[in-house]
């Protein structure tokens, strides 16, 4: 069985935002989610960023995605980290390019210990 991931609007809500929690910190990063024009997952992240020094290409990691409808439960999903670029439309920032897991996984906290 094949695992889909979010492209295209294929299975894919709203998103809006997401968040993530590095291994080795206790910091919880949030950030805008953007979409390229092919329908994949992108984010922006300034030089320097903690967040941007900790995450290169093939990383798997649990992320927490909001919708814009507020109604609609946050879904937590498993991201893999497709590309790390310079960017050449935001001066001194980076994109991120996000795989997303099609499947939900546990609904629990997935950050313990942050509350």
């Amino acid at each position: 069985m094949r695992k889909q991931t979010h492209r295209n609007g294929e299975g894919s809500k709203d998103y809006f935002c997401a968040e993530f929690q590095l291994k080795e910190s206790r910091t919880l990063f949030q950030f805008k989610l953007r979409k390229e024009s092919s329908g994949d997952w992108f984010a922006v992240f300034k030089k320097g960023s903690k967040a941007l020094e900790n995450l290169k290409q093939g990383d798997e990691l649990k992320m927490k995605y909001y919708c814009l409808d507020k109604s609609v439960p946050a879904d937590i999903r498993k991201t893999r980290i497709k590309y790390v670029n310079k960017s050449s439309g935001f001066r001194d920032h980076y994109t991120i390019g996000l795989e997303i897991d099609s499947e939900s996984l546990d609904s629990r906290d997935p950050f313990p210990g942050l509350a």
